[in-house]
């Protein structure tokens, strides 16, 4: 004979995808270990509108794509409330040209856990 010590019930999972967008206007050139300040107010959401913010990261993760390349989260942070920062922590600049796309993406799962 088993013994159920607990047992642990959940909820379905409620998923949330928001991804915003922006296109770059003049080359970006990001020097070694500085960062550029990309506003919030030049973002658009996927119904065309400027965000309010940026949602937060909680049971989730951001993904930027840079002219159709994923890029690795020590090259952007992300400030909720207002803007985002291309970083370079490399040795050499880089440089974002002109007119190429990019695009943020929050996945975010959130999952209720009820313990009867």
């Amino acid at each position: 004979m088993a013994i159920q010590f607990f047992k642990l019930a959940s909820s379905s999972p409620s998923i949330t995808d928001d991804n915003f967008y922006y296109t770059v206007t003049a080359a970006i050139t990001v020097a070694s270990g500085a960062s550029f300040q990309l506003s919030r107010t030049n973002w658009s959401t996927g119904s065309g509108g400027t965000p309010a913010s940026f949602p937060s990261v909680s049971n989730g993760y951001y993904n930027m794509v840079v002219n159709g390349v994923l890029q690795q989260s020590i090259f952007y942070s992300v400030n909720t409330a207002s803007n985002i920062h291309l970083l370079n922590p490399g040795t050499g600049s880089y440089t974002i040209p002109q007119s190429a796309p990019i695009t943020l993406g929050l996945a975010k799962i959130d999952q209720t856990v009820v313990v009867p």
